[in-house]
């Protein structure tokens, strides 16, 4: 079963860290605590060890990149786990959308999976405001009683 390889929180209440390098290539078949990756914040630098003995299947980052805690780095599979399709697998895990070349032979949308970067989604046009209620958390309603 493939699995991810996600950012660590690296000292405690960071929410990002920067991937600063890469220690193996993708295809490498990896033994159980060596360091895959170097990842660094302003106050620490972390070796990120291999869960397992695995095999870097595909980066999902680049060195260099900062990323939020919980971002995926890399697909990981087992040494003896083979693995034809990743676009599946990241589909499967929500990092790629299905188009026609993902899909099964024969079907009539067969488009490349298209893997997501770690940048957010463009924003959208605001939904429309049912009724003059506007939705608001009890938070957001103290402070906006409180600024009038």
């Amino acid at each position: 079963m493939p699995e991810l390889l996600r950012m660590p929180e690296v000292a405690a209440g960071t929410g990002s860290a920067r991937l600063a390098q890469w220690l193996v290539e993708e295809g490498s078949q990896v033994p159980a605590g060596q360091p895959l990756a170097l990842v660094e914040t302003d106050k620490a630098s972390v070796d990120l060890d291999a869960p397992g003995p695995v095999r870097v299947v595909r980066r999902l980052a680049e060195a260099g990149q900062d990323l939020e805690v919980g971002a995926p780095l890399a697909l990981l599979a087992a040494w003896d786990e083979p693995l034809e399709n990743p676009e599946a697998a990241l589909v499967a895990f929500g990092l790629a959308t299905v188009g026609p070349s993902a899909a099964a032979p024969g079907e009539a949308n067969p488009a490349a999976a298209t893997p997501r970067t770690g940048q957010p989604p463009a924003p959208s046009e605001p939904g429309p405001v049912s009724a003059g209620r506007r939705f608001a958390s009890p938070l957001a309603r103290r402070l906006a009683a409180r600024a009038g």
